[in-house]
């Protein structure tokens, strides 16, 4: 949603076209295209995320996103993670009043109910439990799927991001090839919407702190996420071990 906000009024300023995917799939010929991926996947194309062979998961790489909307060997795109804990705890949070349509609507997998009402029904131990199953399928496993080898794209973490805004953001109109007169105005767009900007009751911000994890993980939590999760959270750097 940060991204998404800035890029649509570098967009608006500059009459470009812009385009948005939440499930990877296709966009049609934009300017600026983005894609925020949270369509759940199959058990079996979960499990090989994140304990297949190497060659299976590159394979899922591969297919990761739908680009027949880019302009092949010309587009330049950023990428942005999170600590997955932290992901986990603020989806929590975010859906236990959140208004998207697929977490309020009843379905079969939910026993006829939607995934908001489990979750209010369910107390912080047991919801965020349920959130830690739900996110590995719909969220997480889409870090793990991501080739972080694709020179297109510069790799940014929220939590660098948050250090120095202003930094960031001036690597990222770099990297997008922005003149000097636009990169310059689309600086001062990043900063009307930093975060420290953002107007009291954003339903899509919280905290966002980073760490915020480890005042919600119990023993019981951090076993689960581990065990569906594998070497995630090693393979993106945010740990040096499994023994966290």
């Amino acid at each position: 949603m940060w991204f998404t906000r800035i890029l649509s009024e570098i967009a608006n300023t500059r009459g470009l076209t812009i385009a948005s995917s939440y499930d990877g799939g296709s966009v049609p010929q934009s300017d600026i295209a983005v894609y925020s991926v949270v369509a759940p996947l199959s058990e079996e194309e979960v499990a090989i995320a994140f304990h297949g062979a190497p060659h299976r998961r590159q394979a899922a790489a591969n297919d990761f996103m739908h680009r027949s909307g880019l302009q092949l060997g010309g587009f330049r795109g950023t990428h942005m993670i999170r600590d997955p804990r932290d992901m986990v705890v603020s989806g929590w949070y975010y859906h236990l009043r959140c208004t998207e349509t697929w977490a309020i609507t009843p379905h079969q997998r939910y026993g006829g109910r939607s995934y908001q009402e489990i979750l209010n029904d369910l107390g912080p131990h047991d919801g965020l439990m349920a959130e830690i199953e739900e996110a590995t399928r719909r969220t997480l496993v889409h870090m793990a799927r991501w080739n972080y080898e694709q020179p297109d794209f510069l790799e940014l973490r929220y939590e660098d991001l948050l250090t120095n805004e202003r930094v960031w953001f001036e690597r990222v109109f770099q990297h997008y090839g922005f003149a000097e007169a636009l990169a310059r105005d689309s600086l001062a767009i990043a900063e009307k919407h930093s975060r420290d900007n953002l107007p009291v009751g954003d339903e899509h911000v919280r905290s966002g702190e980073p760490g915020e994890w480890r005042g919600h993980f119990k023993p019981d939590h951090i076993a689960r996420f581990k065990k569906l999760t594998g070497h995630l959270l090693v393979d993106l750097g945010y740990e040096q071990s499994l023994d966290w």
